[in-house]
């Protein structure tokens, strides 16, 4: 074992600066870390400034995760994660550096959450971060900050610099709905949804910091986290974040929220509404395409019809110009991921999926990755023509597949070229590029590129073909012969051809509009006013623009009007060096294993008017920089038997991907478990998503005399309108193996959800079965306070959720948000040995609320359940729980009985 762990982690290496320590995986990590700490000691003063804290040797892990762009910072346990795969579209895209938008959004939160001062740095300083008062705010406010802090370091950089939340709070203002502060707090299951929190409260700490002045934003900081009353702001933030903001910009948040309406609507007084809209509206429509009398377009959008259940629908759409008639030709679990292209009417498009191999712990070893697929738009029969990690595509006149990847060893693109449906193919490299190459298209005798060079945005590049034809293997590739036709610190993308006019988007001046360029005498010329991903069909434009509730595809008889070519002013990348640092190891990992949580524990009895405890300790939690090791301890005395007992778990992901966790406790019972994972397969496509198959050893009872084994299977099938998740597992008791009893248990669980556009059903079924004489103790159905102890049994669910009506609304003081109302009528059956039969039938109405204005709210499910039963008995309870855990909160009701028993 030790050697394993050797080889494991021989490979984590990490630089330490005086404000950082980056962890990577050598050999290949070690540029991008030299980089990444390069950008962060330059910006650290500079953030430290901003947000009124400081903090050292702050652990930053960078993994990779393949096709995937995130970051994530863990103030509780002090660590930032980034996963830097440099976007091609969306907002995120608009980076010069993409470390440094990640790096600095990212270690914004850890210098805004972990602030504290006067009674609360006092209290942080004995039960860790966690007690941080700067913790307990909404998440607009969060991300609003952390989004300025990204934006702030270039124009040319940024979300608030981008131009997409600016179009969407246009569409707000203009439309009269503009979001309430509840709405932002609460993140309602509609448009813009989790995005909300990062377009709302950027826009409006923004406004603040333009309006009372950037330095601002520290003194409200500090000022929060010294507050004591920060502890009871989630509940009533008029005592917590609004008199904060009273004493800092002299009005609360509810105020300064209707004074940043008022200037929105100030500015977009003259906002219009697009051209004729041709689509239904979504969340997301991308990547229009016009072929053959047809458009065809990728739309996603997100839908409820259960308790706080929201799924996601990826979906490939044909539509007819002239009747606007629809047809789904996709549906998937999965993403889109580029453009559509068609080739002699064969249909392609990219999607996402998973493989292991990838250098990271946060996912257990997996990555996302690419698939081309194409479909025959006659026949229907579809096909993948190659996974790989494609950023780009296109296909040749001939056929022939030329697509874009990433370098593995520096910035930039290799182009390949890839002849399908030839046995044994294999993709030729045509060339290496600087450049990262975001977008191909390719006509008869030129390929369109978007693409940028590093610490820039993509821009419009030209390749001749024929430059293609002669290119074989690297040597040739040395050479770069991208020709550049628009080159701006803004953004030139979403690429589509109509005759000699090369249509794009571009966002100038942070404002996104339409834009032709002819590239037959290279003039310029701007087509329409906002929107993005021009096609132009039957001289109409077809382009995608943003309403209140989503996105959808609009139609306009405007023309191209001729514009000069933009000059913008020059923004110096700069110039950075890199600090002192020195070189560390896996050892730097354990050592940020100590405790980060610490907490008292008291149970006690309460009897009338007096109170008797029964146990009083206190508990801790770490969890190393990587993420491969995380443990709790719990210490408690028990007054009763004047012993002291413990509650120990210990998890640790180094043998990635097997998940290996241990447990220990003493307290009310004994026992001793180890317990195995390991995914046999996962995928997030249509199909099997996953398989994994497990084991766990438990000794028990109080001298630790029994011994069980309990291997177990799990499967998952999942598709866009229904998924099926399977469980079995066998417990085995042996005196052959050092137990004491000889038992055998099988247990297995089979649910099935499927959904409708206006509802969802469910059906779970349970079996259980006990050999040797053993009995289960089986849950009670709902209509019955107890389950029957049977040696067998089958306990059938069956329950169908419909929304009846979105109430989405909600106050900020006190902190409540009221979302959806669903009625679940439900039959439940109860099949056991020895002729035990129990059935009841009934219906629940359940009350989505959000309730305290931390991150995006508590969720509460508030319920009212009616059941009558075999018996006849009648059950009235009314309850609340909640989904982040098992069991009520709160449950009170009672059973009539029919009077003649």
């Amino acid at each position: 074992m030790f050697l394993l762990t050797f080889s494991l982690f021989a490979e984590w290496r990490t630089l330490k600066s005086q404000g950082f320590t980056i962890f990577y995986q050598a050999p290949e990590g070690e540029k991008k870390a030299l980089e990444v700490i390069k950008i962060l000691e330059y910006h650290h003063s500079g953030m430290e400034s901003l947000l009124g804290n400081s903090l050292k040797r702050t652990p930053v892990v960078l993994e990779d995760l393949g096709a995937f762009t995130n970051g994530l910072a863990d103030p509780v346990f002090n660590s930032i994660h980034l996963f830097p795969y440099p976007p091609s579209t969306g907002a995120l895209s608009f980076a010069e550096n993409s470390w440094t938008q990640l790096g600095i959004h990212e270690y914004a939160h850890m210098l805004h959450l972990t602030a504290a001062g006067g009674v609360p740095a006092f209290i942080t300083s004995i039960f860790g971060n966690i007690a941080a008062p700067n913790l307990l705010a909404p998440l607009w406010l969060m991300e609003g900050i952390a989004v300025y802090a990204e934006s702030r370091l270039s124009e040319y950089s940024g979300r608030l610099n981008e131009g997409a939340f600016s179009a969407y709070m246009a569409a707000r203002t203009g439309e009269y709905r503009f979001p309430s502060l509840a709405e932002a707090t609460f993140e309602p299951a509609s448009y813009p949804g989790s995005r909300g929190a990062y377009l709302f409260g950027a826009k409006f700490i923004d406004y603040l910091l333009r309006t009372y002045g950037e330095d601002k934003l520290a003194l409200f900081i500090n000022q929060y986290g010294a507050s004591p009353l920060a502890y009871i702001s989630p509940l009533i933030p008029a005592l917590g974040l609004d008199r904060t903001a009273k004493r800092v910009f002299g009005k609360s948040f509810h105020r300064l929220w209707r004074d940043w309406q008022r200037s929105e609507e100030i500015i977009f007084i003259d906002y219009k509404k697009q051209g004729k809209q041709v689509t239904p509206v979504f969340w997301e429509i991308e990547n229009p395409l016009v072929h053959n009398g047809k458009l065809y377009y990728q739309r996603s959008y997100a839908l409820k019809t259960s308790v706080f259940d929201r799924q996601w629908h990826y979906e490939l759409v044909e539509q007819d110009l002239d009747s606007c008639k629809t047809k789904k030709l996709v549906s998937s679990t999965s993403p889109f991921s580029g453009p559509l292209r068609i080739h002699r009417d064969k249909l392609y498009y990219l999607d996402l999926g998973i493989e292991t191999g990838f250098a990271n712990i946060w996912y257990r070893g997996y990555g996302f990755t690419t698939r081309l697929h194409q479909l025959d738009l006659k026949s229907g029969k579809e096909k993948v023509v190659l996974k790989e990690q494609i950023r780009a595509f296109d296909l040749l006149p001939g056929g022939e597949v030329i697509y874009a990847r990433d370098r593995a060893a520096a910035f930039g693109s290799e182009l390949y070229l890839f002849e399908q449906g030839r046995k044994g193919s294999e993709p030729q490299l045509l060339l290496e590029s600087e450049l990262l190459i975001g977008e191909i298209l390719a006509a008869s005798e030129h390929i369109y590129l978007s693409a940028r060079r590093d610490c820039q945005n993509f821009s419009l590049y030209s390749l001749e073909a024929a430059d293609l034809q002669n290119r074989e293997g690297t040597e040739k590739a040395a050479a770069d012969p991208l020709i550049p036709l628009i080159e701006t610190p803004y953004r030139e993308s979403a690429l589509s051809l109509y005759k000699d006019l090369l249509l794009f988007s571009a966002n100038y001046w942070g404002e996104y509009s339409l834009y032709g360029y002819n590239t037959q005498n290279r003039e310029l010329y701007r087509l329409h006013e906002g929107g993005y991903s021009p096609v132009i069909a039957d001289e109409e434009l077809y382009y995608v623009a943003v309403s209140s509730d989503g996105k959808a595809l609009y139609r306009t008889e405007s023309w191209p009007e001729r514009t000069s070519f933009l000059e913008f002013p020059a923004q110096e990348a700069p110039q950075m060096e890199l600090p002192e640092i020195k070189r560390g190891g896996y050892l730097d990992s354990l050592a940020t294993l100590l405790p980060r949580v610490r907490y008292p524990l008291l149970a006690a009895e309460i009897t009338g008017d007096s109170m008797q405890v029964m146990r009083a300790g206190a508990g801790i939690m770490g969890i190393s920089a990587l993420g491969d090791i995380q443990y709790l301890l719990e210490t408690l005395y028990n007054f009763n038997d004047q012993v002291t007992e413990i509650d120990l778990s210990l998890e640790t992901k180094i043998f990635n991907p097997l998940l290996l966790s241990f447990a220990l406790t003493t307290v009310e019972e004994y026992s001793l478990e180890s317990r195995l994972e390991f995914p046999l397969y996962r995928s997030i496509n249509n199909g099997l998503g996953e398989l994994a198959a497990g084991a766990a050893a438990t000794c028990f009872e109080t001298d630790f005399s029994r011994l069980s084994f309990t291997p177990f299977l799990f499967s998952a099938l999942q598709f866009p309108w229904t998924s099926v998740d399977l469980w079995f597992q066998s417990t085995l008791e042996r005196r052959d193996f050092g137990s004491s009893e000889d038992l055998t248990g099988f247990f297995s669980d089979l649910r099935i959800s499927r959904r409708f556009t206006v509802a969802a059903a469910g059906i779970d079924c349970s079996w259980y079965y006990a050999l040797d004489r053993a009995r289960w103790q089986l849950p009670p159905i709902r209509g019955y306070l107890q389950g029957p102890l049977s040696q067998s049994a089958v306990l059938f669910s069956l329950d169908l959720s419909l929304p009846i009506f979105k109430l989405r609304g909600g106050l900020w003081n006190p902190s409540i948000y009221f979302e959806d109302i669903f009625l679940v009528p439900f039959f439940d059956i109860c099949l056991a040995g020895e002729r035990q039969v129990r059935y009841s039938m009934g219906a629940e109405i359940h009350l989505e609320i959000k309730a305290l204005s931390v991150s995006t709210g508590l969720p509460l499910d508030g319920y009212l359940s009616f059941a009558v039963n075999r018996e006849e008995e009648i059950s009235i309870f009314l309850g609340l729980k909640s989904p982040l855990s098992a069991g009520d909160i709160f449950r009170q009701g009672q059973t009539l009985v029919p009077a003649n028993r």
